[in-house]
C-alpha cells in the first residue's frame, strides 16, 4: 500500500520492517497477498506532521505488482481528512 500525505512528515519516526519512505510526504508498505473477501492484517504507523497544520489529507491506494488481478479496482484509492484533534486515526 502507499500512503501519501498533502503534507512533509517530520523525521525521526521509525516505520514497521515492511514500510519505507519514498519521500517526505508518501510512505510504501509491502502487504502480501490478501485473501479474496478476507480481511488483511494490521499495520501501525506512528507519524507526525511537521510544524503544526490543522489538517492534513492521506490518499491511501494500493498499487499491483507481479501480474496480480484486482476484481475489485473500486476500492483501490481512499481520501482521508486529517484533523488535529490529538486522536489517532484507524483505517
Amino acid at each position: 500500500m502507499r500512503i501519501a500525505f498533502s503534507v512533509p512528515m517530520a523525521g525521526g519516526y521509525e516505520l514497521p520492517e515492511a514500510c519505507l519512505w519514498s519521500s517526505d510526504r508518501v510512505v510504501s508498505c509491502r502487504t502480501g497477498e490478501l485473501a479474496v473477501g478476507g480481511r488483511g492484517g494490521e499495520l501501525a504507523l506512528d507519524l507526525w506532521a511537521a510544524g503544526l497544520p490543522e489538517e492534513l489529507t492521506a490518499e491511501i491506494s494500493t498499487p499491483w505488482r507481479d501480474g496480480a488481478v484486482d476484481r475489485n479496482p473500486g476500492n483501490d484509492r481512499h481520501r482521508v481528512l486529517v484533523l488535529d484533534t490529538g486522536d489517532p486515526y484507524v483505517f
